[in-house]
Order: structure tokens, then sequence, then C-alpha cells
């Protein structure tokens, strides 16, 4: 079995964080079929830490119990004492609280190790939450179960230059939810940016990228509504002229479009109404 990734950052040392928040998910590919499962971990200083395990055959609620296991052993190996614990499976969080029965087999077991890591935290509040606020621990799982479990990186990460290669190999991927820019200050600021997918730093303050809903939980203010497209092909800060003729050709369309270029892939935000007909521009595209 495949072991959670292990972080070596000396700014996260066991025993400095007494209270953490943790999200946990898991999915399968198949039910049972190709899974994994991961958990984040918010710590009191606004960092995460983030698991994953792999699972080459599991179902998608043993995949959400392993999500939640290597969450609850990460927390303990960072010393946390206390801990909210949130995650999107009605099932696993009720089966927990003892309010469901347990009626799997299958999950006997993984049921037994959370709970039994549950008795050496001091205190531990579990809570279900809809899937849009869980998108962190989504997205770990789903790029464990996309890297086969190979979720290392790798040393050198040189990406492609050649631009008809970019184009021809280009796989645009719509992700799930909406998404909206923010900026504010306040305790009700910093908890939401805390589930940011993005932030940056500016003169005039910091601005997020975050799922809509959990803009409105907090009552924060916004524009627009945009989705989020990710090119999944790694270019290299070579290709020049790579993003200018995707933005052209969306231009060409009548569609604005926001892009950040990070370490992996480049993301285009998109007008919501406007993500199908963006998509289908960027298949076109990579069909020459």
């Amino acid at each position: 079995m495949n072991k959670p990734d292990r972080f070596t950052d000396p700014s996260i040392a066991p025993g400095k964080y007494g209270v953490a928040t943790l999200y946990f998910d898991g999915g399968s590919r198949g039910n049972p079929g190709i899974a994994a499962g991961a958990a984040v971990l918010v710590l009191t200083d606004r960092q995460n830490v983030t698991v994953s395990q792999y699972l080459p055959r599991a179902t998608n609620n043993e995949a959400e119990y392993t999500g939640l296991l290597i969450g609850l052993e990460k927390a303990r190996e960072l010393g946390v004492k206390k801990l909210k614990i949130h995650g999107d499976s009605q099932l696993v969080i009720n089966q927990v609280k003892g309010t469901w029965k347990l009626k799997s087999e299958n999950l006997r077991s993984l049921l037994t190790r959370v709970k039994k890591l549950l008795t050496e935290f001091e205190k531990v509040e579990l809570e279900w939450i809809e899937r849009a606020r869980n998108h962190l621990a989504d997205a770990a799982a789903n790029a464990c179960m996309d890297a086969g479990g190979k979720t290392e990186k790798p040393a050198v990460s040189k990406g492609e230059s050649k631009l008809a290669k970019l184009l021809k190999t280009l796989q645009p991927v719509l992700v799930p939810g909406e998404f909206v820019f923010c900026s504010g200050s306040g305790e009700i600021f910093e908890r939401a940016r805390s589930l940011s997918i993005g932030q940056f730093r500016e003169k005039e303050g910091i601005a997020v990228i975050l799922p809509r809903a959990e803009a409105d939980r907090s009552s924060l203010p916004y524009t627009a509504i945009f989705r989020q497209i990710t090119l999944s092909v790694h270019s290299d800060l070579e290709a020049v002229g790579f993003l200018a003729i995707i933005a052209s050709r969306l231009a060409k369309k009548g569609i604005a479009v926001n892009v950040i270029s990070a370490y992996y892939h480049d993301h285009l935000f998109v007008p919501a109404g406007k993500a199908i007909e963006a998509m289908e521009i960027l298949r076109e595209l990579a069909e020459g």
C-alpha cells in the first residue's frame, strides 16, 4: 500500500500546532476502481499541509475513509491537540459520529482505525460540509488518481517550449464549480482566504480566488463569476506566444479570460456563461 506523502518543510514541525482544521475527501473511478484518499490540514498560521494516498482498487467510501485516516495520522504527527474535521461524505461523518449504522464489512477496519486515532486528540469536532467547500481535498484526491500514486515532484521539471506540440497536446479540463475574485480584511476574510485556490499580494491589498459558494457564505463582494479551465500540458516559460494564441482565439469569439500560470499548468478563468463555448474553442485549437 502506498504511504501518504510526507513533508520536510522545517516550518511545519511536530509539536508546533495545537489547533487545526482537517478537510478530507476521496474518490474512485469505477467504484470500485482506481481511487485515492486525501486530506488538507489548515494550520493556525494559515499554512496548509496536504497528504494523499493512491489506492489501486477501492470503492468511493473506502477512499473517503482513507482520506480521513491519513489526515488524522498527519495531524497526530504534527502534534495537533484540537481538531475540527470537515468532509462532504455524510456516510463517513455519520458513521464516525455513531448516528448511522455500519452496513459494509469492508469499512469496519477503517472505521475502527479512525475511532482509535480520534481518542488521541483532546478535542474533536466533526461536521458535514457541501462539496463546494471541500475543493482542496477533492482536488488533491483527483491529482493523486491522475498521477497513479506517483505524487513526487520531479527534480527537474522543464516544460514543453515548442508551440506546435503544445497546441497539439492541449487537453483543457473544466474544473467543477464556480469561482470569484475577492479582496478584504478581518477574521472572516482570513478564514475564507485559507480556502482559496490562489492569492496575490497587491499594492492595494490581498486578492484571492475563491469558490463562489465560500465567498457567498462569508458575504465577500465580487463583480463577476468565473469557471476555471486547466490546460493539462506543462508549458515552459520559453514557449513565447502559447498563451497569447489561446487568449487571442478566445477574444475573437468575445470571451474575456484571466490567465494564471502556475508551476505545473496554466489556468484560464472565463465568464461562467461562456465556459462551454471556451472549451469547444480550445478543443478546436488542439485539433488544428
